[in-house]
């Protein structure tokens, strides 16, 4: 089992993070026609279902391969 030590709350933050992001973005595919709004929170909080088919802001849209031979590249770099 893995000790998370001294750094605990941050990994049980990070890990509650991203179960959050997970659940709205799968309870928005489920719940959303492609363009839609709802107000969560007004004045505060939206969501709208849109799709990003590249990478951060769309970069790289249409060219995955490119992105993921990056990513292979740094991958390797870091654990061999």
């Amino acid at each position: 089992m893995v000790s998370l030590g001294r750094n605990r709350w941050f990994w049980i933050a990070a890990a509650a993070g991203v179960a959050i992001d997970r659940l709205s973005k799968l309870w928005v595919m489920q719940s959303f026609q492609l363009g839609e709004s709802r107000v969560v929170v007004p004045g505060v909080l939206n969501f709208t279902y849109v799709v990003n088919e590249g990478a951060a802001f769309s970069l790289f849209r249409g060219a995955a391969w490119l992105l993921g031979c990056r990513w292979w590249r740094v991958w390797r770099s870091w654990c061999m």
